[in-house]
């Protein structure tokens, strides 16, 4: 499918970002934890999307087309910062050193320990879990919009599960 036959104006692109930014933003914040970065991310998405419009075969809806390359370029951006793959994601789930200060029981709940386990996942098994459990994408979808199979997809889903397993025994949490 070609999608220069549609209509090729500002209105077009702008109708793609009005649909799908809510879709695509979450994403990308989950996978960095830092909005500043997350927009950026998000905008070359768009960009880099309608640059190559021409190659959309049409295999899958625009969406998850548009998924795909927020991801890959996610992911090439969390490769190329290692700090992003898991400081970032960190110290946005962690309080303050003066909140830390009053609450440091809080810092303990489950909710933040279980955050800390994602953050500490590879970046291809915590987008993976990220889009089963947080988007409630199926393995297909998964699959489709990461470029890979479905057992792959369902073999990082399964690594992710089993070392988030590992890290919350570690944390003291019994399952």
């Amino acid at each position: 499918m070609n999608l220069r036959t549609k209509k090729e104006s500002h209105v077009t692109a702008t109708g793609w970002v009005e649909k799908y930014y809510d879709r695509i933003y979450p994403v990308i914040l989950r996978m960095t934890a830092n909005e500043e970065i997350a927009k950026d991310l998000t905008q070359d998405t768009f960009l880099k999307a309608w640059e190559k419009r021409d190659s959309f075969r049409g295999d899958a809806d625009i969406g998850t087309w548009l998924y795909r390359i927020a991801v890959n370029i996610t992911l090439t951006y969390i490769g190329k910062n290692k700090r992003c793959s898991t400081t970032g994601i960190e110290e946005s789930i962690l309080p303050s050193k003066e909140e830390g200060m009053l609450r440091k029981e809080e810092r303990r709940s489950e909710g933040v320990i279980v955050k800390r386990a994602i953050a500490k996942l590879p970046a291809n098994y915590r987008m993976a879990l990220i889009m089963h459990y947080y988007d409630d994408m199926k393995l297909e979808d998964i699959a489709r919009a990461s470029g890979i199979s479905k057992g792959t997809a369902a073999w990082r889903l399964f690594k992710a599960r089993q070392m988030i397993s590992g890290n919350l025994k570690a944390e003291g949490i019994k399952l």
